[in-house]
This record gives structure tokens, C-alpha cells and sequence, in this order.
């Protein structure tokens, strides 16, 4: 509307001075101003039309800087993070130069130089997953169109150590407790023994000698069990036939049902570990309170499941650990000697339960 009047308001000026002009008049003062007024109100309306763009431009400079502020803030959170994470993070070509590294990397790798170990380059090529004490795991990306490696390296030789360590520690809180539990009652009968008091006769004394007996059978008890752990046998694996192991295992114990599929499905382990293993799984179904047990065995594995009462979750992480039991008279050497022997096969023995419906574990080989 302001453009279409600013037009019409030029060409009755022009009309106006044309007009003048025809007739032979001198350009008059009056249409020298008309002409200015338009001229003027023609910049005023440029300079608004500017001011107004400035005016837009300076929120979108707001807006972009706002936004790079952001950028920059959650930036710095990400270099946060990644300095602060026990894992190596680097970032390199394809040639193994080093473009970027996390604090973790340059204590690991001692990176005070640009190029990748050559033995951590060699496994990324080969897709290998362990380096040098290290687990590696690395990830091929493109960034703006160039090919990169995020290579992630975690110091397991710490971790085992560690590990380790930590069943030290248990192993000896459990011997120091078992030991103690069988030790103090005989110190403490001994000493009456030696200092009898007033009625104390045969009959106690025969009592108090039953009892140093019960307590020493009970610590040779469990340094038999500690001795089955430490000094378990390595594996004569040869093929046998499993249907013939779940007949044997169904004779044993009548509750329960087994599947062999196929029927001449053949497993090369040492049968007699393999059996014990499984008659330590049936019989801990049994102390479940478990009415079925039902033994499968394919080519992927072997699974043990029954409707027992399952195991709680506040111990199902607990339950494979030497001399850790919930009986009040188990050991707490079945299980563990279970996966040991597992292991000793380059297996896997795994478990999933639920409370109250049942309990399943799978043995891999």
C-alpha cells in the first residue's frame, strides 16, 4: 500500500513539473520540495526496510551464537567424559596416525607421539580382540567423507589381577572362618578336659572326646572338598554316546525325564566329569524341592531345568563361588566345581532362574 502511494505521489510531482515545463514556467521551489518530501520519505522507508534486516540479522547472530555456546558446552561435557573413563579412546587413519586420544590412552600406550603401536595397528587389520594384556575392540567411520578408526582399548591384565586378588581374599576369609568354627570348640574342650570340674566323669569326658572327633571330621570334610577344587584332574576327553549317560542318569534318579536329539548324538568330553557334573545339578534340583527335572541334550548343549523354588536374585551372582552356599549343612563346592570342570573343557555352564518357577542351567561345550 506505502509503495503504491509513493509511486502515484512521483508521478503527479513528475506530471506537476511536466506540466510547468510545457507551459514555459521555471521549475518552481514548490516541486522542488514535493520532490524532496518523496525523496525522503522514499530513504526513511529504505532506512526502516534496513533497520528492520539489521534487526533480524542481529537475532539470527543471537540465535547462532546461542547455539554454538551449546555446541561448545556439551563439547566440553563429551572431552569430560571420555578423559575421565578408564578405556583408551583414539582416534587414527587408516595408517595408524594418531588424530586424537584420551587421557587413559596416552598412560596405556604412552602416546607422546602421533602413530599408533604397531602391534595394536596389526590387530585392528586382523581383527584380532586382544593385544598385549589388552581387550581391542575398534570401529571403521567416515568423518566429512575420510575414512577413521575408533579403537577402544581396556587393560583386562589389571582387571584379573584384580580379580584374582579378590578371591585370594575371599578363599582365606572362608578358610579362616571354617577353620576357626572347628578350632575353638576343641581348644575349649581340651581346656576342660585338662582342668576337670566338680562332676565331670567318664560320661562327659566321653562326650567331650565325641566332640573334638565330630569337629575334626568336620575340617577333614572340608579340606577334602578344598582339595577337590585345587587339585581337579584335567579332562580325558573321548567320544561317547549321550543317550547312553541319560539312561545311566534316569536309572539314578527315576524323577527324572530325559531328551536326546538326535538319538545317536555323540559328545567328546571326559564322561566321568560330565556325569558329575550333571548328577551335582540334579541333586541340587533335589535340595530346591524340585518334584521334576527334565535333561536335555542337543548340539548346542546340554540344559538341566526343574520346578524347584529358583534362586533368589540377591545371590544368583554369588552362587558359583567357591564355599558359597545358602544350606546349612551344604559345603558350597558343588557348583563351583561344576563350572570348574566346565571350564577345564573350554565350556560354559550358565544359569537363568526364577523365584519360585524353576530354575535352568545350560552347559555349553
Amino acid at each position: 500500500m506505502k509503495h503504491s502511494v509513493f509511486i502515484l505521489a512521483i508521478f503527479l510531482t513528475a506530471l506537476g513539473l511536466g506540466g510547468s515545463l510545457w507551459r514555459g514556467m521555471p521549475f518552481t521551489s514548490m516541486g522542488l520540495a514535493m520532490l524532496l518530501v518523496i525523496l525522503i520519505l522514499m530513504e526513511q522507508r529504505h532506512m526502516r526496510s534496513l533497520y528492520k534486516q539489521r534487526d533480524e540479522v542481529g537475532k539470527e547472530n543471537a540465535r547462532l551464537r546461542a547455539r554454538i555456546l551449546d555446541n561448545e558446552k556439551r563439547l566440553h561435557q563429551l572431552r569430560q567424559l571420555t578423559e575421565d573413563v578408564e578405556t583408551a579412546i583414539i582416534l587414527t587413519t587408516p595408517n595408524g596416525h594418531v588424530e586424537w586420544c584420551n587421557k587413559m590412552a596416552r598412560l596405556m600406550l604412552g602416546l607422546d607421539q602421533d602413530v599408533l603401536p604397531a602391534s595394536v595397528m596389526q590387530a585392528i587389520l586382523e581383527h584380532r580382540d586382544e593385544v598385549d594384556g589388552m581387550a581391542i575392540s575398534a570401529t571403521l567411520v567416515r568423518i566429512e567423507g575420510r575414512r577413521r578408526f575408533v579403537v577402544a582399548l581396556k587393560d583386562i591384565h589389571q582387571q584379573m589381577e584384580r580379580q584374582k586378588m579378590e578371591a585370594w581374599q575371599q578363599l582365606i576369609r572362608v578358610l579362616i572362618h571354617e577353620i576357626r568354627n572347628s578350632i575353638t570348640p576343641i581348644i575349649s574342650i581340651c581346656q576342660q578336659l585338662q582342668s576337670p570340674a566338680d562332676g565331670f566323669g567318664t560320661e562327659e569326658f566321653g562326650m567331650g572326646m565325641e566332640l573334638i572327633e565330630r569337629r575334626c571330621r568336620t575340617l577333614m570334610e572340608f579340606m577334602e572338598s578344598y582339595r577337590q577344587l585345587s587339585y581337579l584332574k584335567s579332562p580325558h576327553k573321548e567320544p561317547f554316546p549321550v543317550a547312553d549317560l541319560m539312561s545311566d542318569l534316569q536309572t539314578m534318579f527315576p524323577f527324572c525325564h530325559v531328551s536326546v536329539s538326535p538319538a545317536d548324538l555323540r559328545l567328546e568330553a571326559d564322561r566321568t566329569q560330565i556325569e558329575q557334573v550333571l548328577i551335582n545339578l540334579v541333586k541340587n534340583a533335589q535340595e530346591a524341592n524340585a518334584t521334576s527335572v527334565l535333561l536335555e541334550a542337543s548340539p548346542q548343549g546340554i540344559s538341566i531345568s526343574d520346578n524347584g523354588q529358583g534362586i533368589p536374585p540377591s545371590v544368583r551372582d554369588d552362587i558359583f563361588k567357591p564355599f558359597f552356599t545358602t544350606k546349612a549343612q551344604g559345603s558350597g563346592i558343588g557348583l563351583s566345581l561344576c563350572r570348574q570342570i566346565i571350564l577345564q573343557h573350554d565350556g560354559m555352564l550358565s544359569v537363568e532362574s526364577q523365584e519360585g518357577k524353576g530354575t535352568t542351567f545350560t552347559i555349553k561345550l
